[in-house]
C-alpha cells in the first residue's frame, strides 16, 4: 500500500559506498514484481474464460520481463565496468533533476538585463545532489525495471535481444524520458569506461 521508489543517490553510490545496498534495492524490485505476477496468476482463475488466453499470454510476457530484470542485475553483479556506468548514470540523472528543479524554483530571482539576457540576482552555487529536494531523485518501479531489463542488450553487440525495439507504454508525464535518458547515460559511460578512446 506504500509507493515503491528507489533513490538515485543510493543507486549512484552517493549515500552508501557498500554495493550490497544497491543490490538489495534492485533485488527487492525483482522480488516485488514476482509477487505481483504470482498474485495475478490467482486472479486469472477468476476472470471470464473468454479472456483467459490473453491473460495467460500477458503472464508469459511478465515472466519474460522478470527474467530480463534479473539478467540485468546479474550483469551488474558480474561486470565491474557496467556497475560503475550504472552508478554514474544514476548520478547524472539525479544531477539533471536537481538542477532542473532549482532552475525552475530560482526563476523568480532572475532579472532582464539591458541586452535582453537573463541575469541572476543570486550567486551560483553547486547543488548538493546527495541531498536532493523532496519529490525528486527517485526512480519509479517501471523506470528502473526498464533500465535493468535493457542494460545488457544495449551494450552487447551480439546479445539476442539487441534488435528488439524497447518501447515504454506509459501516460504522458509519467517519466518515460528519464528512463530513456538513464539508459543513454549508462551506454555513454560504459563505452567511455571500456574504451578510453571513445567519447561516450
Amino acid at each position: 500500500g506504500k509507493p515503491f521508489e528507489i533513490s538515485m543517490a543510493e543507486l549512484g553510490g552517493l549515500i552508501n559506498e557498500n554495493d550490497n545496498e544497491i543490490f538489495n534495492q534492485i533485488h527487492l524490485l525483482g522480488s516485488l514484481y514476482e509477487e505481483w505476477i504470482e498474485s495475478n496468476k490467482k486472479l486469472i482463475e477468476t476472470i471470464n474464460p473468454k479472456y483467459k488466453k490473453s491473460a495467460d499470454k500477458n503472464l508469459i510476457k511478465c515472466n519474460e520481463m522478470l527474467e530480463r530484470i534479473r539478467a540485468g542485475i546479474s550483469f551488474l553483479q558480474n561486470n565491474d565496468e557496467a556497475l560503475i556506468a550504472f552508478k554514474l548514470a544514476n548520478q547524472a540523472i539525479l544531477s539533471q533533476q536537481v538542477r532542473t528543479k532549482r532552475y525552475k524554483d530560482d526563476e523568480r530571482d532572475w532579472v532582464i538585463g539591458l541586452n535582453g539576457m537573463k541575469i541572476t540576482k543570486t550567486q551560483y552555487s553547486e547543488p548538493d545532489i546527495k541531498n536532493p529536494p523532496s519529490g525528486i531523485g527517485m526512480w519509479r518501479p517501471f523506470q528502473l525495471a526498464f533500465l535493468l531489463s535493457c542494460l545488457q542488450s544495449t551494450v552487447e553487440g551480439e546479445n539476442q535481444l539487441r534488435e528488439n525495439v524497447e518501447l515504454i507504454f506509459f501516460p504522458t508525464g509519467g517519466g518515460k524520458t528519464e528512463a530513456y535518458l538513464g539508459l543513454i547515460a549508462f551506454l555513454g559511460f560504459y563505452k567511455r569506461i571500456t574504451n578510453k578512446e571513445h567519447y561516450g
